[in-house]
Parts: C-alpha cells; sequence; structure tokens
C-alpha cells in the first residue's frame, strides 16, 4: 500500500509538511494551557473554560497529524527538541495581564491560519488530497477559535484591544517565507478553470412549404403579372391594361 502511494506523490514532502503543523500546533496547545492555567482578571470562568476545550482539541489534532504521518509511512516529529526546530509559533504567554495573554493567543490562530492555507497549498500541488482535506478542517477550527477570542478580548480590553491585534505584526517571524506569493501555481489553477469552447453551429433557414391555397393564390398573381396586370384601376375608374 505503501509503495502504490510512493508512486504518486512525494510522501517526503507531504510528510515534511505536517510535520511542520504537528509541530506549530503542539507549541500553540502549550501556548493555550499556559493562559487556562494563569488567567486571573473578571472573566477567568468563562477563558478558563473556553482555553481548556482548545487545547484538547488541539491535543486531539496533534494526534491525528502525526497518525496521518504514520500513514504515509514516515516518522512523525516527537520531543520537544524537534517541534522547537519545526514550529513557527513562538512560545509564552505574551504578557501577563489577560488582554495580553488572550490578545496572544489570537495572534497565534490568526498566523496559524496564515500557515494552513500555504500547506493546503502545498498539499495540492502533490496530490495529496487527504492531508490537504486534514489542513482545511483544522483552518476552519482556527478561524473559529480567533474569533472567539477577539469576542472576549473585545469584553475584556474594548475595541482598542480588538485593533491593536489586527494591527500588530504576525507571531512568527518564519512566516513571512511561507507566505511568498507562487505566481506559477495561481496560473496553474486558472488553467485548470479555463473550459474548451463550445462549437455553436450557424442556424440555417428553414423553408416551410406553402399550403394548396396559398401556392394557387401566388400562381394567379405571377400571372396576372405576366398579362400586364390584367385590369387595374385609376382614380377610382377600372380601365383595361
Amino acid at each position: 500500500m505503501i509503495d502504490l502511494i510512493e508512486t504518486i506523490m512525494d510522501t517526503n514532502a507531504a510528510a515534511a509538511s505536517l510535520g511542520r503543523v504537528l509541530a506549530d500546533s503542539y507549541v500553540l496547545m502549550l501556548k493555550t494551557q499556559n493562559v487556562h492555567w494563569h488567567v486571573v482578571g473578571g472573566a477567568f470562568v468563562g477563558v478558563h473554560t473556553l482555553t481548556e476545550q482548545q487545547y484538547n482539541d488541539l491535543f486531539m489534532a496533534v494526534d491525528e497529524i502525526a497518525e496521518r504521518i504514520r500513514a504515509l509511512g514516515k516518522v512523525a516529529p516527537g520531543t520537544m527538541a524537534e517541534y522547537l526546530q519545526l514550529a513557527r509559533l513562538s512560545e509564552g504567554l505574551g504578557g501577563t495581564d489577560d488582554a495580553s495573554m488572550i490578545r496572544g493567543l489570537v495572534e497565534a490562530h490568526s498566523t496559524m491560519s496564515d500557515l494552513l492555507r500555504k500547506e493546503i497549498d502545498i498539499m495540492d500541488d502533490l496530490d495529496d488530497y487527504g492531508s490537504e482535506d486534514l489542513f482545511v478542517q483544522r483552518l476552519r477550527v482556527h478561524e473559529k477559535t480567533a474569533w472567539m477570542l477577539r469576542s472576549i478580548l473585545e469584553q475584556i480590553g474594548g475595541g482598542k484591544a480588538v485593533a491593536q491585534v489586527k494591527a500588530d505584526a504576525p507571531v512568527a517571524t518564519k512566516v513571512e517565507a511561507v507566505k511568498e506569493d507562487k505566481p506559477e501555481k495561481k496560473a496553474k489553477k486558472k488553467e485548470k478553470k479555463v473550459k474548451a469552447p463550445v462549437a455553436v453551429e450557424a442556424a440555417v433557414p428553414v423553408k416551410v412549404p406553402a399550403t394548396p391555397k396559398v401556392a394557387a393564390k401566388k400562381e394567379e398573381t405571377v400571372t396576372a403579372s405576366n398579362n400586364g396586370g390584367g385590369r387595374r384601376k385609376l382614380f377610382g375608374v377600372k380601365a383595361d391594361g
């Protein structure tokens, strides 16, 4: 089975992409647990409960990503040293107060979404649709999580805190390298969308056969015309031709 997959796609490149997302997800899980442990303000109960749900989701995600690597016949990174080497997200709380900690999580999930979009493009190029589908699912989760955290931040720090999140630079400096445009990729996608022109036959006029009455009338008209028009009416007086 593995040999068949190897002939279809580059499993080394696919596993490398999965490994990067695995490392980022593990670091983000630890960041989320860190906020879960240290939040103390008026929104403690809500943030404490929400972050617990989020790090549990991330725990399930890293397991699924690692198992996908194994399904491709490769070895999944499984040490903190490997994760810190591969991860593009930074560790830490992002601040000591509740608003700063939550802002750090919003930035991390937003950056994670950007990274996943680039990794989805890579999987699409590799024709690894199983991994691509997994990344698309994770992208939706991170986008929704960032939205929920921004809503909490709005309550804690007001609109200014939310505006600050949008203005801040990405969490990881490595993101810029991942965000490089791929004009050849865009051109390739456009080519897929171009459909072959459909030939349209020119309309051929259809002659409708005349009925017997119409045909007879036409014949009389032609005969009369050939005979000088027969009798015609001039100024209200009938006269011979």
